[in-house]
Parts: structure tokens; C-alpha cells; sequence
């Protein structure tokens, strides 16, 4: 029978009698992540600015590639992280949420899709402080969008702060791709 050996003792600290069993072999089942370049502002600095009026944003954009030939994408997640957040409002400062809001993906030329959902009071900063940064993995399984090699776009949902302005420093989004 093909499989994994599996030991048990059968009594004590001390190998008394040992029996060898086998398991079948599990499904083979890897993953690779794939990362953006980091965001750049118009004046080419590594800044996203989060102001407190909601709006769209583009985010960069994630290559996979060299997925194995003949491979099953399963399962995939949506990534982003950030180095640090800091607040120019004076005031204690979060995301708002107005419905729902998300971290969306799109296979260029399709239609945008959540990926990661967005809840009230992320990002919370004290007034005029900065706080470290994070690295959220969405929940939702996008393998309906991102199916293989290809260039995936990002979007930010309704991106909006409670105060002006919530800056996002060194923001990277990334894919990680289950498939067998």
C-alpha cells in the first residue's frame, strides 16, 4: 500500500513493540504568493492617502505567474499590508464604513469582485500619531477571478477616513494561490 509510515508506540516513554502502519497519501495540495510592487503616489513616494471623502481607489496591481502547468487553481486569497498609518487630521482616526466596503479584485478587462471585506474603525490612529502597520488576508475565495497566470488589478472600495488625511506608508496587495 503507498503512504506515509506512521509509528505508535504502544506502551511508555520506550519503543516496547513497534507497529508500522501506512496512510493513504493526502491530496497534494501547494500555494504561492504573489506580491505587488509598492504603492507610489503622484510625487513617486510610498503613500496612500485615505481622505474622509469615500471614494474608489486604484491599488497596484499583482502578476502570478509560473503556476505548474496542468495545476487546478483551489483556492485563492487576497492580501494587502502596510508599514505604518498616520494621522494629518488632528483627530482620532479610522476608516468609516458606509455599508460595505471592500478590497476588490479584477482580472483585467472583467469586473471588479470582493476580495477583502473592510469593517468600521480599521486603521485607528490617534490624532496626529502614527500607528505600525498590518497585513489583512481576505475570507472570500476569489479562484472565480484569479484562475492562472495573469496580471490582477486592485481596487479600494469606497476608500474614506473620518478625518483629512489617513496616509497608508509602504502598501503592497498580494495573492496567495492554493492549487494541485
Amino acid at each position: 500500500m503507498v503512504g506515509l509510515p506512521v509509528t505508535r508506540w504502544t506502551t511508555g516513554y520506550w519503543p516496547v513493540n513497534m507497529i508500522v502502519d501506512f496512510v493513504p497519501n493526502p491530496i497534494s495540495v501547494s500555494h504561492m504568493d504573489f506580491w505587488s510592487v509598492f504603492y507610489k503616489d503622484a510625487c513617486c513616494e510610498s503613500v496612500f492617502t485615505i481622505t474622509s471623502t469615500a471614494a474608489d481607489q486604484s491599488l497596484p496591481s499583482v502578476t502570478v505567474s509560473e503556476i505548474p502547468v496542468g495545476a487546478t487553481v483551489s483556492l485563492v486569497k487576497a492580501m494587502l499590508k502596510y508599514r505604518v498609518a498616520k494621522d494629518t487630521s488632528a483627530t482620532k482616526n479610522s476608516l468609516v464604513i458606509n455599508g460595505t466596503e471592500h478590497i476588490q479584485v479584477d482580472k483585467t478587462g472583467c469586473t471588479y469582485i470582493d476580495a477583502i471585506e473592510l469593517v468600521k474603525g480599521m486603521i485607528e490612529v490617534e490624532a496626529s500619531s502614527e500607528s505600525g502597520g498590518d497585513l489583512w488576508v481576505g475570507s472570500i475565495n476569489i479562484s472565480s477571478e484569479v484562475t492562472g497566470d495573469d496580471t490582477y488589478e486592485f481596487q479600494w472600495e469606497g476608500s474614506d477616513a473620518i478625518g483629512n488625511n489617513l496616509l497608508i506608508r509602504d502598501l503592497q496587495t498580494g495573492l496567495r494561490v492554493y492549487f494541485n
